[in-house]
């Protein structure tokens, strides 16, 4: 008869008991499952925190991208566009109150402020953290402090909001372009909307529109494919003749008669609003941005990296400031100071300014 002995458990080569083992192989891999996790959230609250880091300094956080600048309607208001929001100084940039950028989860690209409405402003958001608020035009009746999404109805789901334009006319109307959508107009901010300038001018790339204060119902709007008028609010445009190139930019006087300057890629162009002829200035320079004051005598314009800048309504341009980088997102003229202009850059985020026309330059967000 064989003899019955208790089984023995298994032991291995250290002498440790395969169950206890098992036991501690699993703690060992949860602890490290934890530690993981924490390090991950550790690691993402960093990479997604969107306060600057520096208290009054709106671009102080390394991870933050300038993407506009805006001057507002009342004197003094500006407004920087970045990946984590928009921030607003009533004192010419010289203070930023806010710990972090209203609409904090959004890229916001774009901003336009009513002439004739200082507490009317819209904007173009960009989700900038996955799932968050979504993207499309924000709009705003308080100066900036309460923003409420309105898109047209029925966009296609590959709709990109794009640019947005304030109207030189009315209170509350703005002009939005969405990438494979084309253009909308709202008269009461976002509430009802009616798009215009559809069929081929809707594919036009990187275009820019000009309204004008004394009729809204007439509109340029320029882009690879030329320079187009309406006199009907959008319902049919008309080609230029006198300018078949590229658009880059245009812009024009808010005194009448209107002075309107057109960038091109053959050159610069200008004419007064109703005038039949248009003139191109002498010169070789291409300006792929240009800023002009209220009387249309103040012109600057950015060509490759540096800044030029004409008071005879570009007649004549002297050179100003040549910059070591050439990530431009911003170059605007104050409406109040012909003498300030404005230059943002999108990363690292910074604002430059002029008060003397371009003669010396300080930073206006360290």
């Amino acid at each position: 008869m064989a003899s019955t002995q208790p089984t023995s458990p298994i032991v291995d080569e250290q002498g440790q008991t395969g169950p206890q083992k098992g036991h501690r192989l699993l703690i060992i891999l949860l602890a490290f499952a934890v530690v993981l996790l924490i390090g991950w959230q550790v690691v993402s609250t960093r990479g997604n925190k969107t306060d600057p880091t520096v208290a009054g300094r709106p671009l102080s956080n390394a991870q933050t991208h300038l993407h506009t600048v805006a001057v507002g309607s009342r004197p003094g208001t500006l407004y920087l566009g970045t990946h984590y929001g928009i921030f607003t100084s009533t004192d010419n940039g010289r203070t930023w109150p806010q710990a972090r950028g209203v609409l904090n989860t959004l890229m916001v690209t774009a901003i336009a402020s009513s002439p004739n409405d200082t507490n009317a402003l819209a904007l173009i958001g960009i989700p900038s953290v996955t799932g968050e608020a979504a993207a499309g035009t924000y709009f705003s009746q308080d100066g900036g402090a309460h923003w409420t999404l309105r898109n047209p109805p029925n966009l296609p789901k590959e709709a990109y909001p794009y640019t947005i334009q304030a109207s030189a006319a009315n209170d509350q109307h703005f002009y939005v372009y969405y990438l494979y959508a084309g253009w909308f107009e709202t008269r009461d901010m976002g509430r009802h909307w009616r798009p215009f300038a559809q069929g081929n001018l809707a594919s036009m790339q990187t275009p820019s529109l000009l309204t004008f204060a004394n009729d809204p119902n007439h509109l340029l709007l320029g882009g690879d494919q030329g320079l187009f008028e309406s006199k009907d609010d959008g319902q049919t445009w008309n080609s230029l003749a006198a300018i078949q190139d590229n658009v880059y930019s245009l812009v024009a006087s808010r005194t009448a008669p209107v002075t309107i300057l057109c960038a091109t890629d053959q050159g610069l162009f200008t004419w007064k609003d109703g005038a039949k002829q248009i003139r191109q200035l002498p010169g070789t320079t291409v300006f792929s941005r240009l800023a002009v004051d209220a009387t249309g005598s103040i012109v600057y314009g950015l060509a490759g990296r540096s800044v030029w800048y004409s008071q005879d309504g570009g007649a004549t341009w002297a050179a100003r400031k040549q910059f070591q980088r050439g990530d431009f997102t911003a170059f605007l003229i104050d409406p109040q100071q012909a003498s300030r202009l404005y230059i943002g850059f999108f990363l690292p985020a910074q604002v430059v300014y002029t008060t003397d026309s371009g003669k010396n330059w300080r930073v206006l967000t360290p």
